[in-house]
């Protein structure tokens, strides 16, 4: 922080894992410029913090939109360690197929459409999947009811929301 007072850093960022880690720094009084977190359809354990982010006047980047790919793996083979998710994926492969939508475009419209997010952080591989993704994106048409059913889906055990416990 003396460093930013001195004009030696213009920012402070911090990427984090879990809510608990942002409260700390908040009572610690160190507010963060940027944020980096994971958030995605079915992992929005950070969604209470994100108005409270933004009222302190911090940038929010997320990461892990697709959960490490979990959303696009067939929920009927996933390793033995994933298998209490399936349920949950299954469910969402079915309002996606219902609503006629991909997983992908679900996923990163979700994302997207959250006013309390500013950037959105995705890996590719290739320039063809940066195409997709900016395809997925482009040509969404807003569907706040689908959202609001995905909302519905419950994941029992959390802990598997966070790919180091795979």
């Amino acid at each position: 922080m003396e460093a930013k007072k001195e004009g030696k850093i213009k920012k402070i960022g911090y990427s984090l894992y879990t809510p608990e880690q942002l409260e700390r720094l908040l009572d610690l009084n160190c507010i963060p410029d940027l944020v980096q977190l994971p958030y995605s359809i079915l992992d929005r354990k950070f969604e209470k913090q994100l108005s409270i982010l933004k009222q302190l006047g911090t940038e929010v980047h997320v990461r892990s939109v697709f959960l490490q790919g979990l959303y696009f793996m067939n929920p009927n083979e996933l390793p033995e360690k994933l298998q209490p998710l399936q349920d949950s994926l299954v469910e969402l492969k079915n309002l996606c197929i219902e609503n006629n939508v991909s997983v992908g475009e679900v996923a990163l419209n979700y994302v997207i459409s959250n006013p309390n997010i500013d950037k959105l952080v995705i890996g590719i591989e290739t320039a063809e999947q940066l195409r997709e993704n900016i395809n997925l994106v482009t040509n969404w048409k807003s569907n706040n009811v689908l959202f609001s059913k995905i909302e519905t889906i419950e994941i029992k055990d959390k802990s598997l929301l966070n790919p180091v416990n795979w």
